[in-house]
């Protein structure tokens, strides 16, 4: 923030007819839109069913969204982000592909003075108008009071664990692996699945504080998206049933061809003799 001061703008203004143009936002109406956007106090959203607590100065969007009101592509908006993280200008997390983006400082770009009501309150209102005053002065007081101990103390993150992109070297582990496994899918397919979660999250450069929390979310959207037969690789009754055959046949010694015809009564052994 400059030394020239700030001031207030309605957050109407990205609905009023008079100043839509259908064009893209700009890098500094992006700032903007995502200032007015952020939480004014604590209050928590809905995103995809999911409660979202948010804190003063936070908002929560995917990324999707976000391009669809700037009319950027999600890759632009991925990239802004990044410079606006870069210069310490907001703090971005990304989980399930649910971005909650922090506005540094916030309280700062909220610091307005108001123009009093004592001269143009008239005498019937007058005891109004000192009520609101005393109302601004408290959060006059509350508003110094947070800016005091943000300069005399960094911001510091509210989430513990950092989020990171997918190291290059990644592969599924034995407790990714298993996890699969326990939902029903084969190896082949879970070998498949691997391939394209690392694929998708490398191309996006997704950040995540715990990717073994993603992966089990892609095994669940696997299930979700695609249904629970053969098609997705899971495991079927179907397939126990030829599972369990394929290994009696593997100890079935050759029958008689008298038996096999139905012509004589002599019993096969399916297991070999101890």
């Amino acid at each position: 923030m400059s030394e020239r001061g700030v001031f207030a703008v309605d957050r109407g203004i990205w609905d009023h007819d008079l100043f839509f143009d259908g064009k893209p936002l700009s890098r500094r109406e992006a700032w903007l839109w995502l200032v007015s956007e952020a939480a004014w106090k604590e209050r928590t959203r809905r995103i995809v069913g999911r409660p979202i607590d948010l804190q003063r100065g936070e908002l929560v969007a995917s990324l999707r969204f976000i391009a669809s009101k700037w009319g950027w592509s999600e890759p632009r908006v991925r990239r802004f982000l990044a410079v606006l993280i870069s210069e310490g200008m907001i703090d971005a997390q990304t989980d399930a592909g649910v971005t909650v983006i922090t506005i540094c400082k916030y309280d700062e770009y909220q610091r307005v003075s108001l123009p009093t009501d004592a001269t143009r309150a008239s005498d019937d209102d007058a005891a109004a108008a000192q009520q609101r005053r005393k109302t601004e002065d408290i959060k006059t007081i509350e508003d110094t009071s947070l800016r005091s101990v943000g300069a005399l103390a960094p911001a510091k993150p509210k989430r513990a664990k950092a989020r990171a992109q997918m190291p290059d070297d990644w592969s599924l582990d034995q407790q990714d692996f298993d996890h699969a496994t326990e939902r029903g899918f084969l190896p082949t397919k879970i070998h498949e699945m691997s391939a394209a979660f690392a694929n998708h999250h490398r191309a996006k450069g997704t950040l995540m504080a715990d990717w073994h929390a993603a992966w089990r979310t892609w095994c669940g959207n696997e299930i979700k998206f695609h249904g629970k037969g053969q098609p997705n690789g899971r495991r079927t009754v179907h397939d126990a049933a030829n599972d369990l055959l394929a290994k009696i046949n593997a100890f079935d010694e050759p029958a008689p061809g008298s038996l096999r015809g139905g012509e004589s009564e002599g019993t096969v052994r399916l297991l070999p003799p101890r």
